[in-house]
Order: C-alpha cells, then structure tokens, then sequence
C-alpha cells in the first residue's frame, strides 16, 4: 500500500496500517509503513517498510485499519508517535464480517438445505406424478381393452418395468403405497365407468345429474361429477 508522508506543525507525519495489537489495556498498536525509495545501483524504486510502535489513546483501531500517526512527545522509550486519524476502518469492517460469518454461513446453509429439499420433493413428486401416469394406462388398458397393438405393447412394457402380475396390483410399485395406487385406479376406474354412462346410456346419466342437483353442461364437466358421485 502506497503511504503518505507529509510534516504537519514541524512533526513528521505517515499513513500505514495496523499490524498488531498490544495487550489488552495497553493502549499500543503497531503500524506499519510502507514508503518507496530510489536505489541507484539498480536504477529503479522499491519499496520498504517500517514499523511503528504508536499510541492509541481511545483504544479504537483494529488490526487491517489505515491510520495517519503523528510524532509527539516521548510516551515510552519505544513509542514516540500516536493515531492523529483513522483514515480506512477496514480492519473493523474486517473483524464485524468475522463477527458476522458465522450466523451467514449458518443461514446460507439452511437456505442451501431448503432448496435441496424443495428440489428433491419436486423431483419425487414429478416421479411419482410419472409412475401414475404409466399405471393409469395400464388402468385403462384392463377396463377398456387395447386401443390398437401399439397401445398394448406398450402396456405389456409397462406391466414388464414394474413387475406387475395381476391388476389391481397387489404390492406397492415404485415406492408408491398400495392405498395410494388404489385411490388412483380408483379414479381411473370411475372416470371410464362415466365415460361409458354418458355415451351408452345418456338418459340414466342424466337422471343421476338431476339428483346430484348439478347443472353441468359440457362433457367434461358432467363426467367428473359422475365419476366423483360413483367413488362415492
């Protein structure tokens, strides 16, 4: 760090940095002075140091602050200059982020943690959500019939991937519980039953939307309140 280096009222005066501390009470600090020099045996400028012991009379700097001392009058046989000015509290600002690190690790962290949970449980259940999806066609697949020889292939590899041997199953698949699969083919089952109804047999499925007071219009619609009044 360049330093200044100036005679304030007669008094020699520099910039440097905090190096040291003394003990605590003691009111010494030691600074550090970095100044440059021209070498004529080598024709260029270098720099060189000097350590000051000096005087800190409000006990204020910290190790890392840049400082202005002043000679003044002889306080100790070693320490003939005190703090004039604290020029860059940076050493403070240094010790406050140690003060601090550790409370913002621990928060960083558990924001890190958060968002690794929040992205496994996205993950589990965007895999979940799969799963159904390939077991709600093997659901259709045993209620309705194939569609066309692709549909069933492609059931029969389904079936193959998970090992199932009868429908409904009768074990969990893919960490899925038995009470889970069963409410979804459950689902499955009474959204194809209305399905049927509402094509095969309009007349009573209108008659069940009458007593179920609902006034859907569309297919759709009318569908899924059937299909919900018959897991019922």
């Amino acid at each position: 760090m360049s330093t200044a280096f100036s005679h304030v009222r007669g008094r020699q005066s520099f910039v440097g940095v905090v190096t040291r501390l003394g003990p605590q009470g003691s009111k010494s600090i030691k600074v550090r002075v970095t100044r440059r020099k021209y070498m004529p045996a080598i024709l260029k400028e270098i720099n060189f140091h000097r350590d000051f012991y000096t005087h800190d009379e409000m006990m204020a700097c910290k190790e890392g602050d840049v400082v202005r001392i002043e000679q003044c009058r002889p306080i100790s046989k070693t320490k003939h200059f005190a703090v004039a000015e604290i020029k860059s509290a940076k050493g403070q600002e240094w010790l406050a982020y140690q003060n601090a690190a550790p409370g913002l690790v621990e928060e960083d962290n558990k924001k890190r943690t958060m968002q690794y949970n929040l992205d496994k449980e996205q993950g589990e259940e965007a895999s979940a959500l799969s799963v159904l999806e390939q077991l709600r066609q093997v659901a259709e697949y045993e209620w309705k019939g194939p569609r066309d020889q692709t549909h069933e292939d492609q059931v029969k590899q389904i079936k193959q991937h998970y090992g199932i041997d009868s429908w409904p199953p009768n074990k969990p698949i893919a960490n899925l519980s038995l009470e889970v699969l069963r409410k979804e083919f459950a689902k499955t089952q009474s959204l194809v039953q209305a399905t049927n109804l509402l094509r095969n047999e309009p007349a009573k499925a209108e008659e069940m939307l009458q007593k179920l007071g609902a006034a859907a219009k569309g297919f759709s619609q009318k569908r899924n309140i059937l299909a919900k009044a018959l897991r019922e």
